[in-house]
């Protein structure tokens, strides 16, 4: 392993050791091969509605984080206790503030609002769960990314994360 590789795993240890007795965390792992962190604070609000799917929106969070997890990534579900109907990022993703957005339709514009919800909220990286592969196609989210940068104002978003047939990929 390189050594950037190795010190990344170590940090992702040390918070794993940090978060895993703060009594505010749920569900804190850490995996000794990938390096992978998951760590889900007490206050982080899955969302109970039932999407076109069939099942809770907050279940694509779920799944998502996991898959991230099992790649190696740092993945902690922050407090999301703020006014009602405040959105709020879902927390920290390798240290920087990320939101999990599910894609339930194959709309034209579908990519570009989620990117711009998710710049509003503050984040830099954006991971969009495409829970049945029918929705996904990578030209959607090249176009809304590149209608993104042209058009918004904050240009926040520097990370882009797709996760199809549970797979993690980059834009």
């Amino acid at each position: 392993m390189k050594p950037a590789e190795l010190q990344r795993i170590d940090g992702n240890r040390m918070e794993y050791i940090r978060l895993k007795n703060d009594s505010r965390y749920t569900n804190v792992k850490f995996n000794e091969n990938t390096g992978g962190l998951l760590a889900i604070h007490k206050e982080h609000h899955f969302d109970p509605t039932v999407g076109r799917f069939g099942i809770p929106r907050g279940d694509y969070e779920r799944i998502a984080a996991e898959v991230l997890y099992s790649y190696g990534r740092s993945v902690v579900l922050q407090s999301e206790q703020l006014e009602e109907n405040e959105k709020t990022p879902e927390g920290l993703l390798d240290g920087n503030i990320f939101d999990i957005k599910g894609v339930e339709g194959r709309g034209k514009t579908a990519i570009k609002h989620k990117l711009a919800e998710a710049s509003l909220q503050g984040c830099k990286t954006i991971v969009l769960y495409f829970h049945e592969n029918n929705t996904f196609l990578l030209q959607r989210i090249i176009d809304g990314y590149n209608h993104y940068l042209r058009n918004s104002n904050s240009k926040r978003i520097n990370t882009v994360y797709y996760i199809v047939d549970g797979k993690l990929h980059r834009l």
